[in-house]
């Protein structure tokens, strides 16, 4: 039998996760975290996978343990201020999208989280400067839609 390495483990997984598979795709990445404690990948991914099964604290926890390891990624970030949101920690979740975009001024995901995340709050002017961040670095002009 041929061994698999991490790598093709870690795509796998991806697979399985992005065709909604997510006990198969969580399966792997736990697998991979037993040989590999530090995959942030891996920690990452089951922290959205907890986020989109409603285990938001689990996510917190697994994503705040990859950005440990790989303190500069925004899509981790991002993904940190979702859950954050869903737990309704506005404030943090603020923060997380805050720091995405900051380390990904391009990153027009960060911003549409950054502005819904600050519309929850009342804050409707940043939420629509945000917005307004977003709609730029995906090149819309004009009318909103």
């Amino acid at each position: 039998m041929q061994t698999v390495t991490i790598p093709q483990a870690f795509e796998m997984a991806l697979q399985h996760l992005g065709a909604g598979r997510l006990a198969e795709a969580e399966a792997i990445y736990r697998q991979i975290l037993a040989q590999e404690p530090g995959h942030a990948g891996s920690l990452h991914n089951l922290g959205v996978i907890a986020n989109q099964t409603g285990r938001h604290e689990l996510a917190v926890e697994m994503i705040r343990r990859a950005i440990a390891l790989v303190p500069n990624e925004a899509v981790f970030y991002s993904n940190l201020g979702i859950a954050y949101r869903k737990l309704r920690k506005l404030d943090e979740a603020i923060a997380a999208y805050c720091r995405a975009v900051e380390l990904k001024p391009d990153f027009a995901g960060g911003h549409i989280n950054l502005g819904n995340a600050l519309r929850d709050q009342g804050k409707l002017d940043e939420a629509i400067a945000a917005s307004q961040g977003a709609r730029t670095q995906t090149g819309l002009r004009g009318s909103a839609e």
